[in-house]
């Protein structure tokens, strides 16, 4: 793989910016539309087969953000070829009430999309957070200060 064109760039990083609109509205059929119906998603706390698991799985979570969500993305690389590609990055999701690290950190992300009529559709995605194996806890990425 190689790195893609500005043109593919700009339509991958669109895609990225629905999702991110999408969970911001809560609407969870705009977010469906940035996924291919069979989509592979490996989170932070679950794994998931599936458009119907996506939306189960956000409506079970909208309820712990009662202010919009945004996601902020950091570190921004995208590489692909021949309709293919693969988005890796740091994201923060804001609007959760708490003061519990979780709320702050930074969650590792690779995005895999393919093109589908046209289109750019996540078919798999991974989100995780790095642990500490040898205090047994999550080792959060936080911004330092």
């Amino acid at each position: 793989m190689g790195t893609v064109s500005s043109i593919e760039e700009k339509a991958i990083k669109a895609t990225l910016d629905r999702v991110a609109k999408a969970l911001r509205d809560k609407d969870l059929d705009a977010l469906a539309a940035c996924y291919s119906p069979g989509v592979e998603i490996f989170d932070v706390g679950s794994q998931l087969t599936g458009v119907d698991s996506l939306r189960r799985l956000w409506k079970s979570v909208f309820p712990y953000f009662p202010e919009p969500i945004e996601i902020q993305r950091r570190d921004v690389k995208i590489i692909g070829h021949d309709g293919v590609a693969v988005v890796t990055c740091f994201t923060r999701l804001t609007g959760m009430k708490t003061d519990h690290p979780s709320a702050r950190a930074w969650i590792r992300t690779s995005s895999c999309l393919k093109k589908i009529d046209g289109e750019w559709k996540i078919f798999h995605e991974h989100a995780s957070m790095p642990v500490d194996c040898d205090e047994d806890r999550i080792d959060y990425l936080l911004d330092a200060g």
